[in-house]
């Protein structure tokens, strides 16, 4: 090890955040505060199961508004993985449909009211996925008219460089004679 060279330092507890003193130069890193409301606080928002913060437990400032903690700002609200210990929602799952590879064209979805679907490969959807099989006919569309709105911005970014151009000539000549 190097002389002067820091041992140990800190990395924020909060779930989800990896930050770290020797990684994160602008970011600071609090203790948890001793009065115990304010303690209680803390720990319910940070949200892990059984935690006991210690001395040496800290809490960076990209979970604080602003940036920093504050007399006014002294919680932590900006948490990534706030509901990591609430029960996951658990609806069931959803069916599938096989979807037959007929004489119907690619990515299109019927129009007698069933909820099949064909696309290319056969691939099985669910009735909810259906819709998404005219999106890339859709997506290439929205792509044409942008690229034929580049050309025209194109074409008019030359027309204005022209301009440029003409007024560097005669921007001189009006003074020399004006």
């Amino acid at each position: 090890m190097a002389t002067g060279e820091k041992t140990g330092g800190f990395t924020c507890c909060v779930p989800g955040c990896f930050n770290n003193d020797k990684c994160n130069r602008g970011v600071s890193f609090y203790k948890f505060p001793k009065d115990k409301k304010l303690k209680k606080i803390w720990l319910q928002r940070i949200s892990r199961r059984d935690f006991k913060p210690t001395n040496g437990h800290r809490v960076c400032s990209q979970h604080f508004e602003g940036g920093k903690k504050t007399y006014m700002n002294n919680v932590p609200t900006i948490l990534p993985l706030s509901k990591t210990n609430q029960k996951m929602n658990t609806r069931p799952r959803r069916t599938l449909i096989r979807v037959k590879t007929s004489a119907r064209p690619a990515n299109t979805i019927p129009s007698d009211g069933s909820s099949e679907a064909v696309i290319e490969g056969g691939k099985e959807l669910t009735d909810r996925d259906a819709p998404l099989a005219a999106e890339p006919i859709h997506l290439e569309e929205k792509l044409e008219k942008l690229q034929n709105e580049m050309k025209v911005l194109s074409i008019k970014n030359e027309g204005f460089q022209n301009q440029i151009e003409s007024l560097k000539f005669w921007i001189p000549l009006i003074y020399w004679f004006g």
